[in-house]
């Protein structure tokens, strides 16, 4: 009981985060008319003081326990967080009648991502990723128009069938080891390796993750949902569930790579989603939709760290997001800004953008670079150091097959090059007769130029993102 009790203690950030979601709640009620930037405040504070107490060690208990890498998916929640909040409010969004419950389902969804971080079990690491995605549904249909409705619905039928079958898997395997402690499972994996059934639930729970992540076969939802979705949200949640459900991979990573039936197909949805992902992003002429698939490429790249496991794995993975994070809101950020000159999103309107905006222009040539993964910019590193992963892994096991996903994922990156500078294509040689000036604020300009700069900067520097992890690992 005393253990119970101390490691209950530690849970003062999803207090405060559940606190912060009360308080939200109550302001709806009680305060009819509310100030402009009421919600906004109470969503800060409720991260800043959630931050500052945050559960750097945990009593290990039922259910729950810290990682090495817990720590960076809990930062990496409230980063997320912080950076949306900044987009909704230089957006459309900052206008609605609706940001008490804009930002209700936002520190919700980050209440399950803190959830996830800590989770030692099947049943939270579930619980976790389900507050995420209900979070996600509901923001999904915040565009208030018949394509956001239905691209919501889409989000939500396609969800609900995928969470189904990943909760029968996990109750699957509880029956066959009487155990949901992943732990656990991991030391008895090796009596169920040969057990069709146990190989059967595990590719049920592997269903539910990859549709989290939006990769092949369960990536048909996003384009229309990234489409119909408005832009600052579009930016959270292409990072939140994809994130925190590469965590959960992670988690189970040896269940799979133990089985090499497993691992083969962990090969082949990689190859296959960077593959179909970067080929069907050639023909889109909507950025959004391009954003889309090209999100579906990578999650394809990140399943390249679980496949290879180990240390080197995780540590590639945890990376790869970091830069990630950055490319896509600085891409949906930049998105945003040129839709108050462009609104219908499609990438032939950029034309004569470099001569309206040279500083925008140029920032969105920088992005693409980064998401491309071409130097001088860290979408190269972490590229780079992704590859080089997998390469030390294939010289070590000698599998074919671990080849063939690196030779696959090389020649993904080139054709992503086509569809990536397609935009500054537009932008820099094809002019607009249209002289209608694009508007830009100066907070706006500080957080592409901060966001640019960081990716340059990693680019020289890569080493500073492992030290943060190494010291996020020792400190919490």
């Amino acid at each position: 009981m005393d253990i119970l009790i101390k490691g209950l203690a530690g849970f003062t950030s999803q207090y405060i985060l559940t606190g912060g979601i009360v308080f939200l709640i109550l302001a709806t009620v009680i305060i009819k008319r509310s100030p402009k930037y009421l919600p906004v405040i109470i969503f800060t504070v409720s991260l800043i003081l959630a931050y500052t107490f945050r559960n750097k060690s945990l009593v290990e208990i039922p259910l729950f326990k810290i990682t090495p890498y817990s720590s960076f998916f809990f930062h990496l929640a409230f980063l997320s967080g912080m950076l949306c909040s900044f987009l909704i409010e230089h957006s459309r969004l900052a206008l609605s009648d609706k940001k008490f419950e804009l930002y209700i389902l936002l520190l919700f969804s980050i209440l399950g991502m803190t959830i996830v971080s800590i989770s030692s079990n099947l049943l939270t690491l579930f619980l976790g990723i389900e507050c995420i995605s209900i979070s996600s549904y509901c923001l999904a249909a915040f565009g208030f128009s018949p394509k956001s409705s239905e691209s919501a619905m889409k989000y939500v039928l396609y969800g609900s069938a995928t969470s189904g079958i990943m909760i029968f898997g996990m109750s699957l395997i509880y029956g066959l080891t009487g155990t949901m402690d992943i732990n656990e499972l991991v030391l008895k994996s090796g009596l169920y390796n040969n057990s069709t059934l146990y190989n059967i639930s595990m590719v049920m729970i592997l269903c539910g993750l990859l549709f989290k992540i939006a990769a092949f076969p369960f990536h048909n939802w996003a384009p229309d949902v990234y489409e119909g979705t408005p832009t600052p949200l579009v930016a959270f949640f292409s990072i939140a569930p994809k994130a925190l459900a590469i965590y959960g991979l992670i988690l189970l990573s040896e269940l799979y790579n133990n089985v090499w039936q497993l691992k083969s197909l962990l090969i082949i949805v990689s190859v296959l989603s960077m593959t179909i992902g970067n080929l069907l992003a050639l023909n889109q002429n909507n950025a959004k939709r391009m954003l889309a698939y090209s999100s579906i490429a990578h999650a394809g790249f990140l399943l390249m760290g679980i496949v290879i496991g180990g240390n080197s794995g995780p540590e590639n993975i945890i990376y790869y997001l970091t830069i990630y994070v950055l490319m896509n809101f600085s891409a949906f950020h930049l998105l945003q800004i040129i839709s108050k000159w462009k609104e219908n999103g499609d990438i032939r309107e950029f034309a004569g953008l470099g001569k309206n905006n040279p500083y925008l222009a140029t920032s969105l040539l920088i992005t693409m670079i980064s998401l491309t993964g071409l130097p001088p910019a860290a979408g190269f590193s972490a590229k780079l150091f992704m590859f080089s992963g997998v390469y030390e892994s294939y010289k070590i096991t000698g599998d074919i097959s671990i080849f063939i996903m690196l030779s696959a994922a090389l020649l993904n990156t080139v054709v992503s090059l086509f569809y990536y500078l397609k935009m500054p294509f537009y932008a820099f040689f094809r002019d607009n007769k249209e002289n209608k000036e694009l508007q830009v604020t100066f907070a706006e300009k500080g957080f592409i130029l901060a966001l640019n700069a960081l990716l340059l900067l990693l680019f020289l520097k890569p080493d500073w993102v492992f030290k943060i992890i190494k010291l996020t690992q020792l400190k919490g």
